[in-house]
This record gives C-alpha cells, sequence and structure tokens, in this order.
C-alpha cells in the first residue's frame, strides 16, 4: 500500500492515501492467510495480529477521520498521521476521497465533487458569482454583469472576457475558495472597470467586516467566530526571477507540466502589490494598484486575487486549579487570571499568536492589548505577562506550559471592570524585545500567559475577554537583498571572468517590502583582501537597476570580488549579496602578429615584386604568429580588397582569394583574453596576372567593373567595382552606386568601391 504525509501544510492533498480505500484488517487475512477476525478479539488485537502476519502495517478504520488515519505496526506499535488538511469525508455511510475538481451540477450551477464547504459556482448567467455554507452559515459574492458559462479544467472554472481581455477564474480548495482577474493584455489593463472593483455581498448568519490597516476581511457568525476569512487581497504580473531568455523558458516549462490551479501563485521573481479593500453595505470594493496593473516594467498576464478560506481562528486557553484534568481549549468564555476565594478557584490565562506577519522584519514596538472586562474591586492589582512553552488541546493545570525566563515580559497594575468607577478597558503590555526575538528568529506564533503576581490575593482576580487579544507591532522590514547582479562588460557573478583595459560598471536590482527610496552600498575587494578599493553608496529606486560605474585608477591589472546591499530610509539594511567575482587585464599584447603566407604562395612583397609569386584569383593560406605574446585569445584580420573585419584562432589561417595582379594586404591584430588588441600589422604581396583574360570594363581583374576618374586635384582614383549590394535594390547595370574608401595603394593611386 502507498503511504504519504502532509503534516502540518494546509491545503495539501494525499492522493495515494485517500484515492485508495486503505487494506482493512479482515481483508488483508481474506487475501493472506491471516487470522479472520470472528469477534472474539478487539479491532486492535485484529489488526496486530494480521500486521504481523504480513509484515506491513494495518490500518485501524474505527479511528479514521478526515484529517488523520491510525496504523498498527507489526512490532506492536500505532502511528497516527494527521494531515493539514483534509484527505477524505463521510459521505452516505462511506469514506471517500476529498476532490476539489469541479462539475457542473444538475441545476446548472458549478460544484467541487468532494469538498468541507459546500461551494457553489456560478454556471453562467445573472445569479450569484459563488456561494460558500460552512456550518449553517452563507457567504455569496456576486460579478456586476452577467457571466458567460464557465470553461471547467480540474478544480478551476473559467469565465471568458468578463470584460475585454479580462477572464475571471475561480478555484474551488477543499476547505475554501479563491477567485482570480487575468488581464491579459495592457490594453485591457487600461479599462476604467479596474479603477475599482465591487462585489456584491449576501450572507445568511455572517457579518463581513475588513480590517482598516491589513485589508484583510472576515466573515463572523453571531457568536464573534470567524467562517471565512480573506487575507490581504495581492496583485502580481508575470515577471519571472531573470530576464535571462534561458530561465524564461525554464520557468514556462515548469507552468505547463503544471496544473491549472498553479496560476494563483505568483511566480519566482513577480511583481505584486497589495490593494486597498473597503467593506461598504453589502458590497465589497477592492482597488488594484494601477501602477503595477499598468506599469511600464508589468508583464502581464496580471492578476488580481482576493481569496476566502475557511476560518481558522487563533487558539487561547485557560487553566484551572479547581479541575486540574480539565481542558478549555477555545472555550466560548471569558479568561481568567488569579485566586478566586468563593470558589477557592486559582486560574491562568494562555493566548497563542500568530506571528508570521513580522518574520524577518525590525521590530519598533510591539502591545499585547486585552480588554479586562471584570476585576474584583477597583483596587489595583499587579498582573504579569509572560512567555510560555506552547498550548495545546491537552494543556491543563496538571499539565501546563512553563514559563519562559526568569522574569515577566511586562507587569500591569490596574484593575478594570468592577464598576464604573474603573470601567471595563484594555490592560496594555509592552512585549517589544520578544516581539522583535520573534521576527529576527523567524517564528510562526508565540504564546503568552497571564498570572496574578499574587496568586493568593482575592483582589487580583481578574477576567479578560478572550477575543479582544491583539498583538499589535510596528515595524520596518528591511529591504530585500539584491538581486540580477552583473558587470558591464559582462562576466559570471559565480564564475567570474576577464575584463580588459576599459570602464568597469557594476548593478544590481533592489527592492523593499515596503515604500520609499533606497541606497546601494556597493563594496569591491582585491582578492584575498578584507580592505575594500570601492566603497560606495548609490541612490535607488524600489524595483530598479542600480548602476556602479568604477574609474579605471580603481581597477587595475587584477582579480576582485564584489558585494551590494540595500539600505532603505529608516537605516535598515538587507543582507549583503553573496560575493561576485571579476578579474581586470589592461596590459595590451605587447607585439603585433606576425603574419606570413602558408608555403610561402605569396611571398612578402616589402623588399619589391617576388618572383615567382601566386596568381590573382588563386587561393592563398595566411598564418597569424603571436610574436612573443602569451595570452592571445583571437586574431582580427582584414584585406585591402575586402575590409570587413573578420576573426581566426590560433593556429587556424586565414583564406584569402587576391581578385587583381598587383599589390595587396594582409591586416590583423591580436586580442587577448580580456579583449584588449595589438597593434595592427601589415603584409605586403603581389599577386601575378591570372591567363584569364579580363572582361571589358574590369581594370583590375577582379571580374568586376571599374572606373577610373581624375579629381579636381589631378589625382587619378580608381573606383573598384564589388557585387555586395548596399542599397536596398540592386542598381541597375551603368548605374553605380559608388563608396569611396580611403586607403592609399602602393602606387599612389587611391582607390574607391562602389556597389554594383
Amino acid at each position: 500500500m502507498l503511504l504519504a504525509a502532509a503534516v502540518g501544510v494546509t491545503g495539501a492533498l494525499v492522493p495515494a492515501v485517500a484515492a485508495a480505500e486503505p487494506a482493512s484488517a479482515q481483508h488483508v487475512a481474506a487475501t493472506t492467510g491471516a487470522p479472520i477476525d470472528d469477534g472474539s478479539v478487539s479491532e486492535e488485537d485484529q489488526a496486530l495480529a494480521t500486521a504481523k502476519s504480513t509484515g506491513s502495517p494495518v490500518e485501524l478504520e474505527s479511528a479514521r477521520t478526515e484529517i488523520s488515519d491510525t496504523w498498527v505496526h507489526p512490532d506492536g506499535l500505532f502511528s497516527v498521521k494527521r494531515y493539514g488538511s483534509p484527505v477524505r469525508l463521510f459521505r452516505d455511510g462511506t469514506w471517500i476521497p476529498t476532490d476539489a475538481d469541479l462539475a457542473f451540477s444538475s441545476d446548472g450551477g458549478v460544484k467541487p465533487k468532494a469538498s468541507t464547504v459546500d461551494v457553489t459556482f456560478s454556471g453562467g448567467g445573472t445569479g450569484p458569482l459563488l456561494s460558500g455554507v460552512k456550518d449553517g452559515r452563507t457567504l455569496a459574492l456576486s460579478w456586476p454583469t452577467a457571466l458567460p458559462k464557465p470553461v471547467l479544467a480540474e478544480n478551476v472554472a473559467t469565465y471568458r472576457e468578463v470584460l475585454p481581455g479580462v477572464d475571471l477564474q475561480l478555484k474551488a480548495e477543499v476547505e475554501g475558495f479563491s477567485q482570480l482577474l487575468v488581464v491579459k493584455t495592457a490594453e485591457a489593463a487600461k479599462n476604467p472597470a479596474l479603477t475599482s472593483l465591487s462585489y456584491q455581498v449576501k450572507t445568511i448568519g455572517l457579518a463581513v467586516s475588513a480590517d482598516a490597516e491589513t485589508g484583510s476581511l472576515a466573515a463572523v457568525d453571531p457568536a464573534g467566530q470567524t467562517v471565512f476569512t480573506s487575507p490581504t487581497p495581492l496583485m502580481w504580473d508575470s515577471r519571472t526571477i531573470t530576464s535571462a531568455p534561458a530561465a524564461k523558458a525554464a520557468f514556462a516549462s515548469e507552468a505547463e507540466a503544471g496544473s491549472p490551479g498553479d496560476v494563483f501563485e505568483p511566480p519566482p521573481g513577480a511583481a505584486d502589490a497589495k490593494m486597498p479593500t473597503t467593506v461598504s453595505g453589502d458590497s465589497i470594493q477592492i482597488k488594484p494598484d494601477q501602477d503595477l496593473l499598468t506599469g511600464p516594467r508589468t508583464t502581464y498576464p496580471v492578476y488580481i486575487d482576493p481569496s476566502w478560506a475557511w476560518g481558522k481562528k487563533e487558539n487561547w486557553t485557560r487553566v484551572y486549579k479547581k479541575f486540574p484534568e480539565a481542558s478549555f481549549w477555545n472555550a466560548n468564555e471569558v479568561a481568567r487570571v488569579g485566586y478566586e476565594n468563593e470558589t477557592n478557584g486559582l486560574s491562568r490565562s494562555f493566548f497563542q499568536i500568530d506571528t508570521d506577519t513580522i518574520k524577518g522584519v525590525q521590530v519598533k514596538s510591539s502591545t499585547f492589548r486585552i480588554k479586562n472586562v471584570w476585576s474584583w474591586s477597583c483596587q489595583a492589582r499587579p498582573v504579569e505577562l509572560w512567555e510560555t512553552t506552547p498550548i495545546s488541546k491537552k494543556t491543563t493545570w496538571a499539565d501546563q506550559p512553563s514559563k519562559v525566563g526568569g522574569v515577566p515580559l511586562r507587569t500591569v497594575t490596574d484593575s478594570k471592570g468592577w464598576s464604573k468607577d474603573c470601567a471595563a478597558g484594555n490592560l496594555e503590555f509592552d512585549v517589544t524585545a520578544k516581539a522583535s526575538q520573534a521576527a529576527a528568529g523567524k517564528w510562526s506564533s508565540i504564546t503568552l500567559g497571564l498570572y496574578a503576581s499574587d496568586e493568593g490575593d482575592t483582589y487580583g482576580w481578574k477576567k479578560f475577554d478572550a477575543k479582544t487579544a491583539i498583538l499589535e507591532t510596528t515595524y520596518n522590514s528591511p529591504p530585500k537583498t539584491p538581486y540580477r547582479l552583473g558587470t558591464n562588460p559582462r562576466t559570471s557573478c559565480s564564475a567570474g571572468g576577464l575584463i580588459g583595459n576599459t570602464r568597469v560598471s557594476l548593478h544590481a536590482t533592489v527592492d523593499d517590502p515596503e515604500a520609499g527610496n533606497l541606497e546601494a552600498q556597493f563594496q569591491v575587494f582585491p582578492k584575498g583582501s578584507t580592505t575594500p578599493v570601492v566603497s560606495q553608496s548609490l541612490s535607488a529606486l524600489k524595483g530598479r537597476v542600480v548602476t556602479l560605474p568604477v574609474t579605471d585608477a580603481k581597477l587595475p591589472t587584477g582579480d576582485y570580488t564584489w558585494k551590494v546591499r540595500a539600505k532603505d530610509s529608516d537605516g535598515a539594511t538587507s543582507a549583503w549579496t553573496s560575493t561576485c567575482a571579476f578579474s581586470v587585464d589592461r596590459t595590451r599584447p605587447s607585439n603585433p602578429p606576425i603574419i606570413s603566407s602558408q608555403g610561402n604562395k605569396f611571398p612578402s612583397g616589402e623588399n619589391g615584386w617576388p618572383n615567382p609569386t601566386g596568381m590573382a584569383r588563386e587561393e592563398g593560406k595566411f598564418t597569424f604568429a603571436p610574436n612573443g605574446v602569451t595570452d592571445i585569445d583571437h586574431y582580427v584580420w582584414w584585406t585591402d580588397h575586402a575590409p570587413e573585419l573578420n576573426e581566426a584562432q590560433p593556429g587556424a589561417p586565414a583564406s584569402v582569394r587576391p581578385p587583381s595582379y598587383g599589390p595587396h594586404f594582409v591586416h590583423a591584430y591580436s586580442v587577448d583574453k580580456a579583449g584588449n588588441r595589438s597593434d595592427a600589422a601589415s603584409y605586403l604581396y603581389y599577386a601575378t596576372r591570372s591567363a584569364e583574360r579580363d572582361a571589358p570594363g574590369d581594370l583590375n581583374g577582379d571580374g568586376n567593373k571599374d572606373i577610373w576618374s581624375v579629381d579636381s586635384n589631378g589625382t587619378l582614383l580608381t573606383y573598384a567595382g564589388s557585387r555586395t549590394a548596399r542599397s536596398p535594390r540592386p542598381p541597375t547595370e551603368g548605374s553605380p552606386s559608388v563608396t569611396p574608401t580611403s586607403p592609399i595603394a602602393p602606387t599612389g593611386v587611391r582607390t574607391a568601391t562602389p556597389t554594383w
């Protein structure tokens, strides 16, 4: 049997467990010869006997739940798998696997096949866009206009062109649902309807409200329990982590291999933005970020994502000395602290606070606030707030969390709620130091405990409204670590690269989770040194590339490493990037290359016309020697009759076909591995006339028509014809397009090259 676990991963599905009905002890026994359950032994004993006989774990079916299953192993141990979300549902007397895939129902709506929330999506028309029912409470949202019939793909319904160039997608989850507007083009993004999105809301037994600071939504029942929640709405574009084509292609391949619901999550490198959200009467308004929606760097499609999920409240509990084994996990009652002599009861209360939102931030201040609804009197008595070890459903007086540290986080001396003279009100505890520790440690939660300072003093007895517990934190997020580091000329950050005698610039992209201008702080070090030769800060804009040109004097020939970090206006800095490497070589090749004719077919003509020499229009090969230079990468060469530059690798000859008799040149220079050039060398050679007769008008024997002309100074000019057209259309024969050139022929006749 295949087993899979997804412990603690919300929304994770485990098809291997849920899709196939696990083998029961009786089924295994019947097929393997293990003892058959005749009712004389317990289910657990039967499962163990079967496990021992088969050598494989057997599920204890009576312990199966939506989110857990219990297994008996051959060695007698039991194990429980508890999943982050349901993997099965009990329907019509049997377990079925959860399945969020959508299908049309008999009433024309669209429903997931098996989910914990009764969700219905529109099948098209003017009815609600979606409705969700949980525990008898209903939340329904409507789109302003009639909807087309959706296209279904797995758990996603797509309503095409709800606005020009805009699709609406709904995604069913096992425990909730999400919606997504897909703005496909820049033209579609200009639609005024995308300035503000409005959804009509209808509820049964729920009240919807928005958090003024975060923009998150909550649908709360009359008892104050959160049934549905919507986190801060986000939008993002289709940008990836690098603009490199290879990375884009890799990301596209991953997307193609995924499921239709994958677009509901931003890809690596996507630009994103929060959207302000308000609730007014029976409508929800969401305002997309126009800078992201229509910005010049935006990559389409743009996704606008308000989502809803089955609510999960934060946990609290209390312990009561009078009933040491009792659990008050998330009890719908007040929290109690201190000693109450009338019942001889002593209580302590504990609160598990989510700190995901402050992971990695720099905490400025943090306050734990809770409403004190009743005290024994108006006489002020101290109450202490401690960090404690975690709480759970099994927390009781006999098994309660321990205090962390030797002193309380804060003590407040006050009493509220006894009378109008000390009316009910909030008590506030400064927990800045602890919140800073949680943020730096990237804790997911923190557990706080309230204790009376004197647990024998009745006047220290207090009651608190557990629903009002709040951790309010003011913070600054440090900038993100810069990314997309590079140099110009281009080198590899990790592998390095060699740069020649030219100006070097460094660049990186800086960004910040929040608003405000930034600084980019660059440092450059000689390899192996901890003392920077460059340490400079430049102003930078959020999400933009910043470039630092480095003067040549600071980067002489040598090997270097560099790094960069970002700094915001509050003085917070990102982490330094990993170091990048590059090398500089400012030394040119000391000598020009030596050019020679392979096989001496065209001997040097430095001392006059040699005899013998090669013929015009015959191919000759010319070689290039380093002339004492040791780090040559390649040679660049050209000729008097073909000025286009060509590259030759060391040891590879250049093939040249002189077009006419008389003097000709091969020119070349060396290029080292850093891209530095040597001086140019020239090789003069002569070609004898070809035996083939020249055509009329061909003055130099290259097969093209030429022109001789005298300029105003009496200088004879040769306009050598070429068959390489440079005009958009080839000219008519007899009407050449003439382009004079500057070289001076050895005979004193200046040449020009026309285009025929």
